[in-house]
Formats: C-alpha cells, sequence, structure tokens
C-alpha cells in the first residue's frame, strides 16, 4: 500500500478505502491517507463513517472548517454523536461557550447513554468549575458502568473541589 497507483485508488466499497486509510495511517504516511479520505468522499458521498473520518482529519489543520462539517454531519448523520460532541468543542475553542454548552446538552438528550457524549459533558461542566454538575455527570457514567476509571477519578475530584 506504500505507493500510489498511477490511476489513483478505486474501491468498490466505504469499507475498503477504510481500511486502505487505516493502513497508510498506520505506516505514517498521513498526507496519502488524507487524500485518500477526500477520494473516498469523492466516491461514497452518503457513507457517514467516511464523511466523519474526514473530518477528523480536517479537523487540526483547520478548525473552522471542521466546524462547519460537524454541523452538516448532524443535520446528514443524526444517529452518530460525533458531530455534537466535537462541535461543541470547537465551539468551545472559538469562545462561544453558550453555545457549546447548548450542543452538548442536546447531544446528552439524543445520546443518554453514550459514555462519551455524558464524559465530555462532566468535562465541561468541570471547566466551568460546576462541579455539582461534572459529579451528577461522573455519577451517570458510574451507573452504567462502575469500574470506569476515568469517571470514578472524576468524580473524586468533583467531589473534592465541592468542598
Amino acid at each position: 500500500m506504500s505507493e500510489l497507483p498511477a490511476g489513483g485508488w478505486t474501491f468498490a466499497n466505504p469499507g475498503a478505502y477504510r481500511r486502505a486509510v487505516d493502513e497508510l495511517e498506520q505506516a505514517g504516511q498521513k498526507a496519502e491517507a488524507a487524500a485518500l479520505l477526500a477520494e473516498a468522499e469523492r466516491q461514497f458521498p452518503d457513507d457517514p463513517l467516511i464523511y466523519i473520518r474526514r473530518t477528523y482529519a480536517i479537523m487540526a489543520d483547520d478548525p473552522e472548517t471542521a466546524a462547519g462539517r460537524w454541523s452538516t454531519s448532524r443535520a446528514r448523520f443524526p444517529q452518530y454523536m460525533d458531530g455534537w460532541v466535537h462541535g461543541a468543542l470547537l465551539l468551545e475553542n472559538f469562545g462561544r461557550r453558550q453555545a457549546a454548552s447548548i450542543l452538548l446538552d442536546d447531544a446528552v438528550r439524543r445520546f443518554p447513554a453514550d459514555v462519551r457524549v455524558l464524559t465530555v459533558r462532566a468535562y465541561f461542566a468541570q471547566r466551568q468549575d460546576n462541579w455539582a454538575e461534572a459529579d451528577a455527570f461522573w455519577q451517570m457514567i458510574l451507573q452504567e458502568n462502575p469500574e470506569n476509571e476515568e469517571a470514578i477519578k472524576g468524580r473524586e475530584n468533583a467531589l473534592r473541589m465541592r468542598k
């Protein structure tokens, strides 16, 4: 997979593109992986996993474009929490904390049992020094998974800071 074929990459399905991107990334060929993701999105524009994965790739280099793509992701692929969580994190980075909070609260309503959503929401509350709210989200995670070490540590921290 280390050399680009003369005619470019052509795969029969989105899964084959994703596997090829994995191989390129594991080989340290990030630029090639990004190019292949762009081609995959052109070939399969309705595949949510390719769209979301490409948005992750764009996020580090162009957060404003990624924020727009996360908004599009929420509209096109509402069954995936990534658009809400990462859209909110970017909004927070842009100093739009209230918009980020609204988006995260919507994510919690849509994905009430998703540990990733609850974890981001707990950390968001901590960054706002809202330790009672952070504790409540850590507790929600622990109700589903009492062994979750991140939630155990997060809750301990929230309880310590509430005092």
